[in-house]
């Protein structure tokens, strides 16, 4: 029951899961004496103390798999008298007994054909469990932090022990009394892969976890009602504003030649660098750089993003290529060519970031959302083509995450790929992630001694995961136009 770090693959297609089930069943058999039947009943034997099992509850809510891999779903199930629903909050037993209970959300509850009944959890982490990327493990600022995180786990049901309350508290908003509204306090996502810590409301998630946060914290506020803001101290300018953002970081003060001119921190006090968007050490020169050509807003916080955003795409505009093209223009007749620093820089930049603010400013989360986004991706190609005027300011701050990374919008990503359905032989399956069924057999994968293993791709989102070979000769459907035969 260890928190098991599964591949992509193994999360997606559920590889490993019936060899997972196979043991959960071989451990009830030695436990009990007897292996439970799919109709639930126990083998009679009343010299052995029998652990109760769990039941599921009402009619299943769908069917998966076939065969001996048949699951029936279900939206709730009972032990011991305790009745546990999908999206329960949870404590599980540990696997061993000095350890602490893990802790999850119930996403998913099913019963096989012998009827073990299994529950698949999404897992929050103790800030002791959850490791970094140079070693060690993080440090909790409040005994009730946990972090939650998009590692799913299954286990058998009977090892939840009961149910527990978790607020999901955005940073800024200060965490309710400790007597008055007693549980745990999610604030931060841990990510798994790359081990680091992000903030609930500034990593670029996929869209089903950033709902699965939206839902989590609008629960909590229907909970809790509407927290209080975390005050700090207005500063009366810019410099002021960054200047404290730096001791709050560094408590202990620097020495009076530790800042030039309030901005820029000697390296003997450097900043803890926690996020892509990190306060920038020397952003006086880019401060500077916009009163210079008159872009600055007046505004704060605006003006830190302009600065920001500068200094991210200042290397872009250094580039050898650049400096020695000459001015030109493209068949939409726009300019491309030579790049000049900071006179280019600036003007897309302010474009980019009032086009950002009039599209967000009623809502600022969503408006610094957008700019941690940009500070993030405003690098090779899309930074080549904002500086060349291939992409407006209006088209990029509608652009997803994945397109910002990539440089191009879907639309002209599709335009370059070819229809790869045409060539996939199409099935009846539905995408997990965007509920389409717009799924094809990419591949086949022939282990000698063993079933076949189909690997699925969706062609209206990318997903891919891998199945049986039972499970997609149930789903394949026959199409005159689909002729070609998967590779």
């Amino acid at each position: 029951m260890t928190k098991r770090r599964f591949s992509d693959n193994e999360c997606d297609g559920g590889a490993g899961i019936g060899d997972r089930k196979e043991e959960v069943k071989q451990e009830n058999s030695r436990k009990n004496g007897s292996v439970f039947e799919a109709s639930g009943e126990e083998a009679a034997n009343d010299d052995l103390e029998v652990e109760e099992a769990a039941k599921p509850i009402g009619m299943p809510v769908r069917v998966s798999g076939k065969g001996r891999n048949r699951n029936l779903h279900f939206e709730s199930f009972e032990h011991y008298g305790n009745v546990y629903k999908l999206n329960d909050n949870v404590l599980l037993s540990p696997e061993h007994v000095k350890e602490k209970p893990y802790i999850a959300i119930i996403k998913d509850i099913t019963q096989d054909v012998n009827g073990s009944v299994m529950v698949t959890g999404q897992w929050f982490y103790r800030p002791e469990e959850a490791t970094k990327e140079g070693g060690g493990t993080w440090q909790g600022r409040d005994t009730r932090e946990i972090y939650f995180s998009s590692h799913i786990d299954e286990l058998p049901a009977e090892c939840v022990m009961h149910k527990c309350v978790i607020h999901f508290i955005p940073m800024h908003k200060q965490p309710p009394i400790r007597t008055e509204y007693p549980g745990f306090i999610v604030q931060k996502f841990y990510d798994t892969l790359q081990k680091k810590l992000w903030k609930l409301n500034e990593y670029d998630l996929d869209d089903d976890v950033k709902r699965e946060i939206t839902r989590l914290v609008n629960e909590t506020r229907k909970r809790l009602g509407e927290l209080p803001d975390i005050v700090e101290d207005a500063p009366a300018s810019v410099k002021d504003k960054l200047k404290g953002k730096f001791q709050i970081r560094n408590p202990a003060p620097p020495p009076p030649n530790a800042l030039r001119g309030g901005m820029t921190v000697a390296s003997s006090h450097g900043v803890k660098v926690d996020s892509p968007s990190a306060s920038i050490p020397d952003v006086s020169k880019y401060l500077n750089i916009l009163v210079k050509f008159k872009a600055e807003t007046g505004v704060a916080n605006r003006d830190k993003w302009l600065a920001k955003l500068l200094q991210v795409i200042e290397p872009s505009c250094n580039l050898k290529e650049y400096q020695s093209a000459e001015k030109s223009t493209n068949e939409n007749g726009n300019g491309f060519g030579r790049i000049c620093w900071p006179d280019t820089a600036v003007s897309v930049i302010a474009a980019l970031e009032k086009a950002s603010f009039d599209a967000f400013s009623s809502d600022f989360q969503k408006y610094n959302q957008k700019m941690r986004q940009l500070d993030f991706n405003l690098k090779g190609v899309l930074a080549r083509r904002l500086l060349n005027k291939e992409l407006d300011a209006a088209v990029i701050i509608n652009m997803l995450p994945n397109e910002l990374k990539d440089g191009f919008t879907a639309q002209e990503k599709t335009s370059k790929e070819p229809d790869v359905s045409k060539k996939m032989q199409m099935t009846d399956a539905r995408c997990p992630r965007c509920m389409e069924k717009k799924v094809g057999v990419a591949s086949i994968i022939q282990t000698a001694g063993h079933m076949d293993r189909y690997q699925l791709e969706c062609n209206g989102c990318g997903r891919t995961w891998y199945t049986s070979r039972d499970a997609v000769s149930f789903l394949t459907t026959d199409s005159p136009t689909n002729t070609a035969k998967p590779n």
